[in-house]
């Protein structure tokens, strides 16, 4: 009896470990998580196990594990025998290929990323859009499968390093061999190479091309919004600038202007328009300005991050 008992105890670490363990490799959408957390949910309580909570990885985003607690008021843990271990293995399978289906996270196969270098870098933006263009190659990456997710990989480290909304991927078969194994864009927003069309993923290969749109990942969301903001401190930092040199500050009134990015320069803005204002006898004067900024780092809001670059009135 003793024995059995000790080895049900065994038998339930072992559980306990496997399930946290292998939770933790799988990245989660807010809806894969839900969908995740009812399946381990409904496979787990009829052997005995309960969700005690759930631990993010602290160093990658929309990925964690589920801590899973033995309910000894439930039914014994399956025994430790080799249909029970192919059993779980069945289970932590179609959970991880669920979510793979759920998140937008995982469209790039890790397992088919090879080592990449970047051997040209271009900065190919504009007014409406931060884009980049790149070129890679891989000594590693040999087949068709292995180089179309390496790019795809590629892309996606460059977009966020660089703090872009699109770029554009090609990867050659060598620096003396310019020939494209594959051509890869990934636009995050889904709003493709201009803003005005329907794809996040672009893929050329093989005289074939492929195009698919997936729900904007999280991280690229918190960068949008961060570039927002930025962009609308940039108009602040100007509006302050000039106020501070009219006759009568309190009475300034500004339209609504469009800043853009300074195409190739990370940070800079500059801003077109002009200001109402009272003059020294009180009546209302119209002052066109153009404006050049640039945000330095650290936090947005605070104006000793900020330089005027350029400043003229008309």
């Amino acid at each position: 009896m003793g024995k059995e008992n000790d080895q049900n105890k065994e038998t339930a670490n072992s559980e306990k470990e496997i399930a946290t363990r292998k939770e933790n490799i799988v990245a989660f959408t807010e809806k894969g998580y839900q969908k995740q957390k009812e399946v381990v949910r409904n496979k787990r309580e009829k052997q005995g196990w309960t969700i005690k909570e759930y631990v993010a990885n602290p160093d990658k985003k929309n990925q964690g594990h589920f801590v899973l607690e033995w309910n000894k008021e439930g039914k014994p843990p399956m025994t430790a025998n080799k249909k029970g271990c192919l059993s779980v293995i069945g289970v932590l399978i179609f959970i991880i290929a669920l979510n793979y289906m759920m998140s937008t996270d995982n469209i790039v196969d890790q397992s088919k990323v090879k080592k990449y270098i970047v051997v040209r870098l271009e900065n190919n933006s504009n007014a409406r859009r931060d884009r980049n263009l790149a070129v890679i190659i891989s000594e590693e990456a040999l087949t068709p499968e292995t180089q179309k997710h390496t790019a795809m990989q590629a892309a996606k480290n460059i977009l966020f390093k660089e703090e872009a909304d699109f770029v554009t991927v090609f990867m050659q078969k060598s620096k003396s061999n310019t020939e494209n194994l594959v051509v890869v864009e990934y636009a995050p927003d889904g709003k493709g190479i201009s803003k005005e069309m329907d794809w996040t993923w672009r893929i050329r290969q093989n005289g074939k091309e492929i195009t698919e749109k997936i729900s904007e990942p999280d991280a690229y969301s918190e960068l949008r919004k961060k570039k927002e903001s930025i962009k609308s401190m940039a108009f602040t930092i100007c509006k302050v600038y000039i106020k501070n040199r009219l006759k009568s500050p309190s009475s300034a009134d500004f339209p609504f202007a469009d800043v853009y990015k300074e195409v190739g320069q990370k940070y800079q803005y500059r801003m077109k328009s002009y200001v109402d204002s009272k003059n020294i006898f009180g009546a209302m004067m119209r002052t066109h300005f153009f404006c050049r900024s640039q945000f330095k780092g650290g936090d947005v809001y605070q104006d000793s991050n900020w330089k005027i670059l350029e400043f003229s009135t008309e």
